[in-house]
């Protein structure tokens, strides 16, 4: 195997205990590498997983990932082939196996020959938004030394973009805090306010006992008062001379 790779391999295994503290402080996404595909047989398998494993050093050497073992990643894609049936994993399959590994991003990688020249294609995938964050592709020969190169360029891609990504996000969180502190003040003072108002006091209560209320039966005709000037006698309203204290 080429030495730089074997540098590479053992100098993954500090790197991701680095990286493993960093991802459960918060700081740094995590991200799963499926295995490198091989549409042809340009590649040993060892070579292939060699190139893979120096994929995922590379992305952790500076801390803006946490790479995912690949032996928790090996563990769901053998029980994801024992339910198709197959040696590949389709789309769908490699997004819920990335979410069940808690990850933020996925890289999914293929080497196809061209005449006599390899193509190296790259996804890199958000699984929180579902969404593919950007591809790359890199056209070298097709020994393991021009792909380790053609590596470097796509990694590189994806370091920039993904930097990019992360310094929008923090410059939009202290928006997002200052927006969420201003409806907090306002909603105190809406409370404030509220204990600050004058409670108004009872209207008084009507005597409904009042002599105009009153009703009286004098003889075959009813008179009452319905007010301090409307008398009704007998249906007609001519009555004088009342007993307002009857």
């Amino acid at each position: 195997m080429n030495r730089k790779i074997m540098i590479s391999l053992l100098l993954l295994g500090s790197f991701h205990l680095l990286n493993a503290e960093l991802a459960l402080a918060g700081s740094v996404p995590t991200l799963t590498i499926f295995p490198l595909e091989c549409k042809s047989s340009v590649l040993k398998k060892t070579e292939a997983q060699g190139l893979n494993d120096y994929m995922a050093s590379k992305l952790s050497e500076n801390g803006l990932f946490h790479v995912i073992p690949n032996d928790e990643l090996r563990k769901l894609l053998s029980r994801e082939k024992k339910r198709s049936y197959g040696e590949s994993i389709d789309e769908k399959s490699r997004i819920e196996i990335g979410k069940e590994l808690k990850a933020r991003y996925s890289i999914y990688s293929k080497i196809t020959k061209v005449g006599s020249q390899c193509l190296l294609m790259s996804e890199l995938f958000d699984l929180e938004r579902a969404s593919m964050v950007v591809s790359a592709t890199s056209k070298k020969s097709c020994k393991p030394d021009e792909l380790i190169t053609g590596i470097d360029e796509i990694v590189e891609k994806f370091q920039q973009k993904v930097s990019l990504l992360s310094s929008k996000e923090k410059q939009a969180q202290p928006e997002s805090r200052e927006q969420s502190s201003q409806a907090e003040k306002l909603d105190n003072k809406t409370v404030q306010a509220q204990h600050t108002q004058p409670t108004p006091s009872p209207a008084p209560a009507q005597d409904v006992s009042t002599k105009a209320e009153r009703k009286s039966l004098r003889g075959v005709g009813l008179e009452f008062m319905l007010g301090p000037n409307i008398c009704i006698k007998n249906g007609n309203a001519d009555c004088k001379n009342i007993d307002s204290s009857a």
